[in-house]
């Protein structure tokens, strides 16, 4: 640090005494006056000492300034009498008297010293005056500062003391010695130079407790401990110097220092009390380093305010009591911006809050609320910060008392302004900034901080709204109205706010955009649009099977009037910006929306059916840039137009026109071309349809020869030809078509669409061996690998639903020409090729079902087990499966089967129990599960049926025999009705009728009994009458079941064996009431079983059309 010297002198005892004062010792005394030992502080423990910017070496300059202009002549005189001094010591026999030689010594140390003393000073007030010159820029480099040199001295004092030990003034030798060695190592940073020199005062002390120099001593030794941050013996020296010499002329200035100590310390109110004691005692002293000395004092207790609790109301206080108020006031703004600079946030807002209130309308009051607001940004204390700025924004409201008050002052108005503005800017861009961030990390509170913004963004607009960076603002708020807070319509004007601003600022492009959005969303709130277009338009289709829309005119809404508008403006504004090259240059990608905001418009007169303008809008756009993305937008309009209206030329003249503009930003040149040959192909369509069959026909070939080079497009010309054939039902000519497609193009996409279509209408013209051969051929595209690419991924999909229905009809064809090998092989080919089909655990069931109608029943059991085996994972299958295997146990040999298929239809039923809740398998699976229960009661009924009634008198053997029978026609009868729970038609019929035979053939047992032998006829009699009796209630009740049998057949139009049978032994019964012939259900038509007639081929599948195989009647 610079430390200003403003005269050169000696001490003069007379102006030192200016410092004495009657001032009573601070702190404990010392425990002698003698030194303290030192020792060293740990390395690393020590943080730098604070010190006033007082020094000892100030002090020293300050009382010598009444003597600067005699040093000079002094000097002179000093420099001859040192040479004198060294002359006499030239004599070898006077330099080693010990009477004389060390009083020359003595003062030729001092001479030095006094010499050393005085051209240090010279030097240093020389490098002042250079200082002050660089510091006002007058002077480029810095001289060296100088620093003092005592070493000249230091050799005449050391020879004193190794030579003359016994020198009566040898105290003062080791003084000056040792304040020499202390001042040179401190100038050159020589710390063993300082060390030896405190060892020589440290001596004089301890050997010379009488000595005038100890003082001196104590006070040299106090500052370099004080410099060494060796506080406590920097304290215990200061101590002595006030306790044993309160005369010293450095009394104030140990003092002095030691309120620094106890500052250091920590011990503030020793230290206030002492800076306090220093000014009381230096107060009225005149002279410039006096008054010096006391400021310094002064400002030093700011220092120590600064470092205790509710300091500035105490500084307060004491600074009123000491200076007048202005000067008071310099002391308390010094402490303000002490607190700032210590980062003491809550003590600086309070002290300058403080000069706000004591001054309300004083012109400072802007510098201080600028303090506060840097000191809450600082802190991040943005609360605080966004409440004090509303605050300010109050306070220099210019309707306001401050701003009244200071009118005149434009400069300060504007101060006040700037900060105003600084600030509510930095607010809402701080909020923005923050919710900006939110919103990446997808935080709930990122709509609050932008609402934050918006408030803050709107203020600045309300009272800044001509500072330059109220454009941005302006752009900022609106992008949040309209991105965060979707408040389309506010977003919009300020959107029209920022293009009025400025029409061709670096935001108006954007702003011109803004207003089309924000009109386009609220288009979506108002229901007119379903989504806000914005980049992302929709490519109508050329899609001659796609459902029109309606293209009725109607009036454009308010708001798409306004949308077309700001598309116009947007238009109008870049267009003629865009007129200067340099906008261009600076900037390529202005005005790039032009042909999509061109093109928006466009596209709303065109949903209105306002085609007129729609066309030319859309026209012009294909004029304006045919190469954009956007022209091809409106050819897409154009071509949907077109094919609405049937008008397929013009969509294939718009098509063409976008290959000659080799324009395929939307739709690749290959789409085009198809659509090109879709316009030819729905051409010749239209052509046949208007009976023009010879135009058709050149119109479809047209498009083959034009991609004979293509082959997917000549692929498909050709199969659209075979198509078209094929609706005009010339089957000959699509066949042949068909084929020639096939031949030309086998690996084509259209080629297993082809093949398909054959088999398709072989089987619509009955030839179904040629079908079914047709079909099966599709395995031949079984190898096609399955694309990458997702725009051929569709074809090579439909290409295995083709596949696998062509192998379901195959397979059901042959089935019903009878031609059950055939038909099994169709079936395996479809499961090997289609192994995880969902139709897969269907068609090996069927396979099943093909050998059972073939006859086949042990290979039909063996595939129903290998079924059950797979696992496959379809419940009403698995019941069906079950059901089957044990029918075909119960053909193979119904009693030695009888434990297997009884698991097998015990099994059933527990698989049907287990679907749940699944509607469409449980009613499927339901005619398998009555089935099951059928097939287990008739094993009962055969039971009954074993068991005959003897023909004895013997009571108790015809009891138990009719009891056995009873018993067994009970349960079997019981099984039969749980059948009926299932509800199945077919199988509920088989069980009524059942329980009919159970009741009927009990009834003929009864009745056909041989008499017992050698009854007389009284007796036989009885006993006929006796059996009669039994056999007519049974009777009754096999009547009812047949009637019942035959009520279902009637209601549920259940006509198989079963029904059949039932009107016939109900004949039996009564024939009365049931004449055979009579009865609807009997007749032989009803008896077609339907599942073996080729009639059923109606149901091949086709494209999305699902199969489903007729359900199975009951026998």
């Amino acid at each position: 640090m610079r430390n200003t010297i403003t005269s050169i002198a000696g001490i003069s005892a007379v102006a030192i005494a200016m410092l004495t004062g009657p001032v009573v010792a601070l702190g404990q005394e010392a425990a002698t006056q003698g030194a303290v030992d030192q020792q060293e502080a740990p390395a690393g423990e020590q943080k730098a000492v604070q010190g006033g910017k007082f020094t000892l070496e100030d002090a020293e300059v300050m009382v010598g300034e009444a003597v600067k202009e005699k040093m000079a002549e002094i000097s002179l005189r000093r420099q001859e009498q040192i040479q004198r001094l060294k002359d006499l010591l030239a004599n070898p026999d006077y330099r080693k008297d010990p009477t004389r030689a060390p009083g020359v010594l003595h003062r030729l140390a001092e001479a030095y010293w006094d010499e050393s003393f005085y051209q240090y000073m010279k030097a240093r007030d020389e490098w002042d005056k250079a200082y002050d010159q660089y510091d006002k820029g007058l002077l480029k480099e810095l001289p060296p500062e100088p620093v003092e040199d005592y070493s000249q001295s230091l050799e005449y004092y050391r020879m004193i003391l190794k030579d003359f030990p016994e020198y009566q003034r040898f105290d003062e030798v080791l003084f000056y010695i040792g304040k020499g060695a202390m001042k040179e190592g401190k100038a050159k940073r020589n710390v063993a130079l300082q060390k030896e020199g405190v060892n020589y005062l440290d001596r004089l002390v301890k050997n010379y407790p009488d000595s005038k120099w100890l003082a001196q001593s104590h006070l040299a030794m106090a500052e370099y401990y004080f410099e060494s941050n060796k506080l406590y013996y920097a304290q215990v020296n200061y101590e002595t110097i006030l306790t044993k010499f309160p005369k010293s002329p450095m009394y104030n200035y140990a003092l002095y220092k030691l309120s620094w100590v106890y500052f250091n310390m920590g011990e503030m109110e020793k230290a206030i009390d002492g800076f306090k004691r220093v000014v009381a005692a230096v107060s009225g002293g005149k002279g410039k380093g006096t008054i010096e000395f006391r400021n310094q004092a002064l400002n030093d207790l700011v220092s120590c305010f600064a470092e205790i609790d509710n300091g500035w109301q105490e500084a307060l206080d004491y600074f009123k009591s000491v200076l007048p108020e202005d000067e008071t006031y310099v002391k308390m703004r010094m402490l303000a911006d002490l607190y700032v600079g210590q980062d003491k946030v809550i003590e600086a807002i309070e002290l300058f809050r403080h000069f706000i209130e004591r001054d309300k309308t004083g012109r400072a009051v802007p510098e201080y609320y600028g303090i506060i607001l840097s000191l809450y940004q600082n802190t991040n204390d943005i609360p605080a910060l966004d409440e004090t700025t509303l605050e300010i924004m109050n306070y220099f409201d210019p309707k306001g008392t401050w701003y009244t008050a200071n009118k005149k002052d434009v400069d300060l108005l504007k101060e006040a302004d700037t900060l105003g503005e600084k600030y509510v800017y930095y607010l809402g861009n701080h909020y923005h900034s923050l919710a900006q961030k939110a919103e990446e990390k997808k935080d709930k509170g990122a709509k609050a901080m932008y609402a934050k913004a918006a408030d803050k963004y709107r203020l600045y607009l309300t009272r800044f709204s001509e500072w330059e960076r109220a454009y941005m603002v302006n752009f900022f708020y609106a992008e949040i109205l309209y991105a965060q807070i979707q408040d389309y319509q506010a977003a919009a004007d300020q959107y029209n706010a920022v293009i009025e601003r400025d029409k061709k600022g670096d935001y108006m492009e954007d702003a011109a955009l803004g207003v089309i959005y924000c009109y386009g969303e609220l288009m979506v709130a108002e229901g007119l649009q379903e989504v806000s277009k914005s980049g992302k338009f929709e490519v109508y289709k050329v899609d001659p099977k796609a459902q029109k829309r309606n293209f009725e005119k109607t009036e454009l809404h308010p708001l798409e009037q306004n949308y077309i508008k700001a598309a116009d403006k947007y238009v109008e504004l870049l267009t003629d910006l865009l007129t200067d090259p340099e906008v261009r240059k600076k900037n390529p990608k202005r005005g790039e929306a032009i042909p999509e905001v061109m093109y928006l418009a466009a596209d709303v007169l065109y949903r209105h059916g306002q085609f007129e303008d729609a066309v030319k809008r859309l026209q012009i756009l294909f004029a304006y840039d045919s190469q954009s993305k956007y022209a091809a937008y409106a050819v897409f309009t154009l071509l949907d137009c077109y094919q609405r209206l049937n008008r397929w030329p013009q969509v294939e003249e718009w098509a063409r026109k976008l290959i000659d503009a080799r324009n395929f930003t939307v739709k690749k040149e290959g789409e085009l071309r198809k659509i090109v040959a879709i316009a030819m192909t729905e051409n010749a369509r239209v052509l046949s349809m208007e009976g023009k069959t010879d135009a058709a026909g050149k119109e479809a070939m047209r498009v083959y020869e034009e991609f004979k080079g293509d082959k997917d497009m000549a692929s498909s010309a050709l199969y659209n030809v075979a198509v078209l054939y094929e609706d005009q039902r010339n089957v000959d000519k699509a066949i042949q078509t068909y084929k020639r497609v096939v031949k030309e193009y086998p690996d084509s996409e259209v080629a297993p669409k082809s093949v398909f279509a054959i088999g398709s209408i072989q089987e619509s013209q009955t030839e179904f061996e040629d079908a079914a051969k047709t079909f099966e051929s599709m395995v031949q595209f079984r190898n096609k690998k399955k694309p990458t690419d997702p725009d051929k991924l569709a074809n090579w999909e439909q290409l295995q639903v083709d596949m696998a229905d062509a192998l379901q009809n195959a397979g059901m064809i042959r089935e019903a020409l009878g031609d059950y090998t055939g038909a099994v092989k169709s079936y395996e080919s479809f499961i090997t090729i289609f192994p995880n089909h969902p139709a897969t655990p269907a068609v090996s069931l069927r396979i099943g079902k093909v050998y059972e109608d073939s006859g086949d029943n042990q290979k039909a059991l063996t595939q129903y087990q290998k079924w059950i085996g797979r696992g496959y994972k379809v419940p009403e299958l698995e019941v069906e499966a079950w059901v089957r295997s044990g029918a075909m146990l119960k053909k193979l040999n119904k009693e030695k089967k009888r434990t297997e298929a009884t698991r097998m239809f015990t099994t059933a039923i527990t698989k049907f129990n287990e679907i749940g809740d699944n509607q469409t398998a449980l009613a499927a699976a339901k005619n398998f599960a009555a089935q099951a229960m059928f097939e287990l009661a008739d094993y009962a009924y055969d039971d009954f049926a074993k068991l005959t009634i003897p023909s004895t008198l013997n009571p108790y053997k015809l009891k138990k025999a009719l009891t056995d029978k009873a018993e067994a026609q009970q349960k079997a009868e019981g099984m039969f009705n749980q059948v009926l729970d299932f509800k199945s038609g077919p199988w509920s019929a088989g069980a009524l009728f059942k329980i009919g035979m159970l009741y009927y053939t009990f009834k003929e047992e009864l009745l056909n009994v041989p008499v017992p032998e050698g009854l007389d006829p009284d007796t036989e009699i009885m006993y006929m009458a006796v059996i009669d009796e039994i056999a007519a209630p049974v009777e009754a009740k096999a009547m009812r079941a047949f009637e019942n049998a035959l009520n279902l057949a009637h209601e549920k139009k259940v006509y198989n064996s079963y029904s059949k049978s039932c009107a016939e032994y109900a004949a039996k019964v009564n024939q009365d009431s049931f004449p055979v012939s009579g009865d609807e259900l009997v007749k032989s038509n009803r008896e077609k079983d339907s599942v073996t007639s080729t009639s059923f081929i109606n149901t091949l599948k086709r494209g999305d059309v699902e199969i489903k195989y007729l359900e199975e009647a009951a026998k």
